[in-house]
């Protein structure tokens, strides 16, 4: 029915803008859900002493980079990026986890093992998380960050320019923690945001069917791979075509509010940022 009223009895724009105010309305009447949410404006505060932030991928680059020279940046670590062994000399770090609700085959097991590294290795971060997994960190027994924030993927891509991000809005549905880590380093007001050991090749094992490379071994992280598995190389092109069109949104919409987005990877192929030097942007300021 859903998918009827969305097709034939009203025009895209209609059904889209009617799903946003829809989720306005919801939000309002759902006292807990609207608290959940406002607890984030306090991440605002978080960026008035840092002007840029640094976003910190797992991709195999990371292996020859010095992630030392950030201990006083404020840095966005995505999903099991924590396992980097320079992690807890970062002051002001926050853990990005795509979390649970959209990755459906992990099991139990595979759950209560993130969550115990979690307590293990990141337990001083704040956790920026999917608002759908909340239910399993505030239940969760294991000692992990009492700092959460959470948030709610529930913007439609197309309405991104007409509305302004904000700590306690709903965001785009992201395809991937890169995706939702710049949206909320956006949400924050960050001035230059730089991208670290985001290698964004993982289409190249995905089109030769190989394993994907990390800085950490799969044996670290029992998760394996979680990230986008498809059937066949026409699906494979699309899944990933959707990532680099989300990137290019973003970065349209972070110009529009004068926020400059910047790749510092060491490789890779992600060609949307302009490239910078890690080492050249440290050693600049100092």
């Amino acid at each position: 029915m859903k998918q009827i009223a969305q097709k034939w009895l009203l025009p895209p724009s209609v059904y889209k803008w009617g799903n946003y105010y829809l989720y306005k309305i919801k939000t309002f009447l759902k006292k807990d859900f609207r608290k959940v949410l406002r607890q984030n404006i306090s991440l605002i505060r978080e960026s008035d002493s840092h002007e840029r932030c640094f976003i910190i991928g797992s991709g195999p680059s990371l292996q020859k980079t010095n992630l030392k020279i950030l201990k006083n940046e404020a840095c966005f670590f995505l999903n099991h990026t924590y396992l980097h062994e320079d992690f807890n000399l970062i002051e002001n770090k926050f853990c990005v986890l795509s979390g649970f609700a959209c990755h459906k085959h992990l099991d139990q097991d595979q759950i209560s093992n993130v969550l115990y590294q979690l307590s293990i290795y990141a337990r001083d971060a704040k956790l920026i998380l999917n608002i759908q997994d909340r239910a399993i960190f505030e239940s969760c027994k294991f000692n992990i960050s009492k700092l959460r924030y959470y948030f709610n993927w529930n913007l439609d891509w197309s309405c991104l320019n007409r509305v302004e991000l904000a700590p306690n809005r709903p965001i785009c549905p992201p395809q991937n923690s890169v995706i939702f880590a710049i949206q909320v380093a956006l949400c924050m007001k960050y001035k230059n945001i730089y991208l670290v050991g985001i290698d964004h090749d993982f289409i190249l094992s995905a089109l030769t069917q190989s394993q994907e490379n990390h800085f950490y071994t799969e044996a670290e992280s029992k998760l394996g791979n979680v990230s986008v598995k498809v059937s066949n190389i026409a699906s494979s092109l699309a899944a990933h075509s959707l990532i680099w069109n989300q990137h290019i949104l973003l970065n349209q919409y972070a110009k529009k509010l004068g926020i400059a987005i910047f790749n510092a990877t060491e490789g890779g192929i992600l060609d949307v940022y302009p490239r910078v030097s890690l080492q050249d942007l440290i050693q600049s300021k100092t």
